[in-house]
């Protein structure tokens, strides 16, 4: 079984408010840089909310780059927050 990677595509400062634990930023136009080399591996990012397009534009990117495992979270860390996920700031 693949791997999880998941990618936050909030601006920094959102990122720091609070973000999914495990998750790791990501720059969308620079996703590249942080994305594993193994590319079964399942990605899943995430933005703010459904009406955010950072994080389904850095899966299109990671799609671009050769990745077939991507997923997007619609609600983004908002709908998380309401569903009662846990929250890191470390």
């Amino acid at each position: 079984m693949p791997e999880l990677t998941l990618l936050d595509a909030n601006p920094a400062r959102r990122y720091a408010k609070g973000h999914v634990p495990g998750a790791v930023l990501v720059d969308p136009a620079a996703v590249g840089e942080v994305l594993p080399d193994d590319r079964s591996t399942a990605l899943v990012f995430y933005c703010r909310d459904r009406s955010c397009g950072a994080a389904p534009a850095a899966a299109r990117r990671a799609m671009a780059l050769g990745y077939d495992n991507v997923h997007v979270m619609r609600d983004g860390i908002d709908g998380w927050e309401r569903s009662g996920g846990p929250v890191s700031t470390d």
